[in-house]
């Protein structure tokens, strides 16, 4: 229950941050080490800030990138397609991410990088993908000022169920 809770500085300091924020829990610390980080990718929209955080983290660590996309196959055509639609939506995220990541894997190319589509709810896909990691790398879309922080699902879950440190990355 404790690691629901996440301080009202805490999230005023991710939701409003310009620059990556790191969440460590009291008592994460390097003992236990993992050996390879974790980069939770939407593929939807730019995310260059996320991506460069993520490849020079696992560079400057000397440590393998693990990049999770998690999508949830598409409903409309699951009533219908049954198999071949989980197929198609894994066929489709694996270009996807492979469009995505070729540039980076072309910039860093002595990253060893696995990546992983996962067909679930993101949030839940990047924080299972992270529990034998040394830390989960998510992004966070920059907004205009509001009311409020605000921070999406997989911020969210993110820093509230993460076995491990979160570094949240601001991008446009």
């Amino acid at each position: 229950m404790a690691s629901f809770f996440l301080g009202d500085t805490g999230l005023h300091t991710i939701a409003r941050a310009e620059r990556p924020v790191v969440l460590m829990r009291a008592g994460q610390g390097a003992e236990g080490r993992r050996r390879h980080v974790v980069v939770g990718l939407s593929l939807h929209g730019p995310q260059d800030n996320l991506l460069e955080f993520a490849y020079v983290t696992a560079f400057t660590r000397d440590v393998p990138l693990h990049a999770v996309h998690g999508r949830k196959p598409d409903g409309a055509r699951a009533a219908t397609g049954g198999d071949d639609t989980a197929r198609d939506t894994m066929e489709r995220a694996r270009r996807e991410l492979d469009e995505v990541l070729r540039p980076w894997r072309e910039k860093f190319p002595r990253v060893k990088v696995v990546d992983e589509i996962r067909l679930e709810s993101p949030a839940r896909a990047v924080v299972q993908a992270a529990a034998d990691s040394d830390l989960l790398m998510v992004g966070r879309r920059k907004h205009p000022p509001a009311l409020g922080p605000r921070l999406g699902p997989v911020v969210q879950a993110a820093a509230h169920h993460a076995g491990c440190p979160v570094a949240v990355v601001p991008h446009e």
